[in-house]
């Protein structure tokens, strides 16, 4: 959850700056508030960012033609958020552990 939401945060800024739409630091700063939001409803499922990145978009003023762009390289980057959200989880769980200093009985 919050790997994707960095992630899109990232692609709106990126294709903002391809398509040469200018980004405000206000903009900016409504697409991060609609980004904490969308990201806490956007199933876990493969491609479930696809429909919250339609709307940040949407809210950013980017053509609509860019989705087929970030569908396309969707795959390569729920990847990497995937990768990211299980070493931080992981990370997480061993600090939890010394903390906590849970003995296995």
């Amino acid at each position: 959850m919050d790997a994707v939401s960095v992630l899109m945060s990232f692609m709106i800024v990126f294709f903002a700056n391809a398509c040469g739409v200018e980004v405000s630091f206000g903009m900016m700063a409504i697409v991060l508030l609609s980004n904490t939001l969308l990201s806490i409803g956007t199933p876990g499922v493969p491609g479930g960012a696809i429909s919250s990145f339609a709307a940040l978009s949407a809210i950013a003023g980017l053509p609509a033609g860019i989705m087929g762009v970030y569908i396309s390289i969707n795959t390569l980057c729920d990847m990497g958020a995937t990768c990211c959200n299980v070493l931080g989880d992981l990370a997480c769980s061993v600090a939890m552990k010394e903390t906590c200093k849970l003995d296995r009985r």
